[in-house]
């Protein structure tokens, strides 16, 4: 009985994962859109600059959606870090002899 609902559950994971990608995909994109006007303008037609300009509030909404936040990667008060620092001690590492090294050899 057991597997049975294992195996049901994952039928219905796997319907769900589908259909929120193709939903997904279905999508019209806002670059999509873009392209799309300027195919139907034509290859050969030039955009006035007045039809392609952006109010800077709206570039600046755009682009704050683009912001990816800084990431520390040896951030000390992770618990992953800290984990990875005791490894290295534990391994020989000595993070003092360390920068001894590389301060005095070139």
């Amino acid at each position: 009985m057991a597997p049975r609902q294992l195996h049901l559950r994952l039928i219905a994971l796997t319907v769900v994962v589908t259909l929120l990608a193709l939903r997904d995909a279905a999508g019209d994109s806002k670059l999509y859109k873009i392209l799309k006007k300027r195919e139907v303008a034509g290859p050969g037609t030039t955009l006035s600059k007045s039809s392609i300009d952006v109010p800077p509030s709206k570039a600046r909404e755009f682009l704050a959606k683009l912001s990816r936040t800084k990431r520390n990667i040896w951030d000390r008060s992770r618990p992953d870090v800290q984990q990875w620092i005791m490894q290295f001690m534990y391994m020989g590492y000595d993070e003092q002899v360390s920068r001894l090294k590389f301060i005095y050899n070139p």
